[in-house]
Formats: structure tokens, sequence, C-alpha cells
């Protein structure tokens, strides 16, 4: 039985192993490294890491570059140029070459690979002064020119109502940051060279010197949007890359945001202790950059004029109305459809609104703890009244032991249990139930103004 096996092994015919090409990336990129390795030697050990012409492995289309030999059997193939983008890349052996020993290597398919498609990486809106006129960052993976692609993007909204957009080259004053600015394919590849021939690979490039960014682009409407749902940016297929050697193969869409009427949505009397009253008309879109008075006074009415009438900016999208509004508790506030708002649409419809001032309500304040008395304390602690004509106060000294207790106690007013748990069905805690030495117990009487606080 051995003799026949060992019979059967002899007689077997020799198989030799395929050349294999290995890629370090699924796709091609810019960044890929390849590696072909032949079953036994093909070079001798003089032409190690010695870069020569590519003789041994053939690339369809075409992808220039050099072989260097890392071992007598591995070869590093080394590209000359980027591959392109959108392109499908088959590689195999060369015909008519031969290993070290003068015997033939196959002619073999070893692989096929393909580049991404041209396309959007990032998209980022923004709105500054004028959300009828936003403005799109568009990055893509390949260098892009503005002058290729100008008719290429529109905006649409829900309804089907279109606006042109303008676009240009992207610049680092438009993002103010870095972070949103990633290489280009060529950039991506010129770094690959560099980091090949040991040179350091800088983070600043072209837009750290604030010219155009070269995979990057502007586009915003050519006018300012109508009111509308769902406003979209549209980038129309077959966008082209700067080289015009790829496009985009479907349409892409960038959502924007609505555009709504522009209204009131609330006038409130403002009643802060310590402040003087005034009304807050809040709006569902930014006020003008720089508020116009006289013409405020000519759309914003209020009954009966108060005294040392004003108006001032609150928040962007909020009036505050200031004057003597102490002297009664009535108003009426009156805005015109006049009214314009930083994007340019107006009120279109006037609203008036009847205002009534209410009290602050009365309340008591103090600090639940003051650990900063265990440092350096002067036995005071603060308490702020507002719109109390008396306030009893009482105090207790307690122990270790009572400190502890009343501690306990206070989770179930204060709803702050122990491990970050709360406390639920939280209630008062009643003064006769914490034992200590009763020390102070006074009655504090208070003549201060109405809305006004006391320490």
């Amino acid at each position: 039985m051995k003799t026949l096996l060992l019979a059967t092994l002899l007689s077997a015919p020799l198989v030799w192993a395929q050349p294999i090409l290995n890629l370090s990336s699924s796709e091609l990129l810019p960044e890929t490294r390849y590696e072909l390795i032949f079953e036994q030697s093909v070079v001798s050990k003089d032409q190690l890491n010695q870069p020569q012409a590519n003789a041994y492995l053939k690339i369809s289309p075409q992808l220039k570059g050099e072989i260097v030999w890392t071992q007598r059997n591995i070869a590093q193939f080394l590209p000359s140029e980027a591959p392109k983008l959108g392109t499908n890349y088959t590689f195999s052996t060369t015909r008519g070459i031969n290993y070290e020993n003068g015997k033939a290597i196959p002619t073999v398919k070893l692989k096929t690979a393909s580049t991404p498609d041209f396309k959007t990486t990032y998209h980022r809106r923004y709105s500054k002064k004028n959300n009828r006129m936003p403005y799109s960052y568009l990055r893509f993976n390949d260098d892009i020119k503005q002058s290729k692609v100008q008719t290429k993007f529109y905006y649409i909204n829900k309804e089907g109502t279109a606006t042109p957009a303008a676009v240009r080259q992207a610049k680092w004053a438009d993002l103010e940051s870095t972070y949103y600015i990633k290489p280009s394919w060529k950039q991506r590849f010129q770094n690959s060279l560099d980091k090949r021939a040991g040179l350091e690979i800088k983070d600043a490039s072209e837009w750290d010197k604030n010219e155009p960014i070269s995979n990057g682009l502007i586009v915003t409407p050519k006018y300012p949007l109508s009111i509308g749902d769902d406003w979209t940016l549209v980038m129309k297929k077959n966008t082209p890359n700067a080289s015009t050697t790829d496009k985009t193969k479907t349409e892409s869409d960038y959502y924007i945001w609505d555009i709504a009427p522009f209204k009131i949505d609330k006038i409130i009397p403002a009643v802060i202790a310590d402040k003087a009253r005034s009304i807050y008309v809040e709006f569902n879109a930014d006020l003008p950059e720089e508020l116009d008075i006289e013409l405020l006074k000519e759309v914003v009415h209020v009954q009966p004029i108060p005294k040392n009438l004003a108006f001032n900016r609150r928040y962007n999208d909020t009036l505050q109305i200031t004057g003597d509004f102490q002297e009664r508790n009535d108003w009426k506030v009156t805005v015109d459809k006049e009214f314009e708002a930083r994007n340019g649409l107006m009120l279109g419809t006037s609203l008036t609104k009847d205002i009534k001032f209410h009290y602050v309500p009365s309340g008591v304040a103090m600090a639940s703890y003051d650990s900063a008395q265990l440092a350096k304390g002067d036995r005071s602690l603060k308490i702020n009244t507002v719109n109390m004509r008396e306030v009893r106060v009482q105090i207790k000294s307690l122990h270790n032991e009572q400190a502890i207790r009343a501690t306990q106690g206070y989770r179930h007013y204060s709803g702050n249990g122990p491990n970050y748990d709360d406390v639920k069905d939280t209630a008062p805690l009643p003064f006769e139930l914490i034992s200590g030495t009763t020390v102070y117990d006074e009655v504090i009487t208070l003549d201060n103004a109405v809305d006004t606080s006391r320490d």
C-alpha cells in the first residue's frame, strides 16, 4: 500500500501556483498599495529594491508606474499617476515574461477593481443673515471647476416652484474652519507620492492661502427663495469633475429648509424682579440686522402711549418694547402688516393684542447648602425675597447626628436621593419635625417696593 501511494505521488504532474495580485483596498484609491507575488524567483538578488520599468503587470486601461522588487518573487507596483474615477481596471500578467530559471510565467488575469464614481462627500448649509438666501458648501471627492457646472444646480420646493442657483468655488473664509475641508483625489495621490519619497505631508494646503478650494463649491439661490416647504438643492446627473474624466451617475438632493410666512408667535408682558416692565414681541424669523427706530415707531403702536417709549432687540427674533409701563397694568399693542423681517418678508396681516401686566409671584429663595461656610464663613446665609410684606425666619442648631437626620429628611423635600436617584412623592419638611435647639425665631417686616427683591 505504501509503495503504491509513493508511486502515485511521483507520477503526478507538478502544478505551479498562479501569480497573485494583492491590493490594500477593495476599491482603487490614490493610496492603494499593489503587491504582485510569484511562486518562484523572477529576478536576481542584485535587482532588489531598484525601481525599473513595469514589464510584468499589464493594466487596462493603462495606469502608468514602475516596479520595485522587495523580494526575488515579490514586486510592488508604484503608480506614477492617480487612477481615474469611475473606471474599472483589469490586471493581468504581461505576455512573454519568464522566471529567473527561464521558465515562462503564465499569462493570466489577476484581478479587476474599480475606482469610486465622482460624487459629493459632504454637504453643509449656512444662513448667516437671511434664510431665504442660504448657501451650501458641497465637497467632492475630486476637483471641480465652477465654470463647468454653472447650469447643474437649482432649488425646488415641495410645491414644484424652482429657483436657479449661482455657483462659485469655495474658500476657507466661507467655512471659517479647515475641519470641513479634505484633500481632493489629486491631492491625496500627491500625498501618497510624498509619503513614498519620505517627505513630510503638510497639513497646510491650498486653502491656508485662502485660494479657491479645488474640490469645493458654494451654491446659493440667484434670487431669494419664496415661501414654501421642503426647499431642496438639486445637483443634476452628469455633473463633471474638473478634468471631465468622470461625471455624477445620479441626481442628488440636499435638503435646505422651509420658508414660512412671516408672523408673530406671541406678544407677552415681561415682569422680572428688580427690572423695569417691558413687552416682548416674538417673531418666527429674525429682525432686520439694523433696527430703524423711526420706522418702528410707524409700524409698532402702544396704546395708551407710555412715557419713554423705546424699542430694542432682545434676541434675533424678539423685539423688546420698554417704557413707563408701571403706570398701569392694561395696555394694547398693535404691529402693522408692513413690519419687515430680515429676510425681506412682511407680516401681511396686522395684529393687535391686549396686554395685562401681573405682579411677580411672592416668594422666598435661599441656598439649600452653603459649603463655603465650612471654609471661611461669617455665620450669615443670604435669603432673597420678592413681594413679601414680612418673613418669619426660624433657625435651629443641630449637632452631628441631628444634622445627618435633617439632611436625610431634606431629601424628601428636594427629591435628590442617594446615588443620584430621585425621591418621589416629595413634600415640605415641617420645622417642628427637625430635632435641634431653636436659636432664632423672628418676624422681619419688609418695606421694599412692589416687584423688587430684598435680601
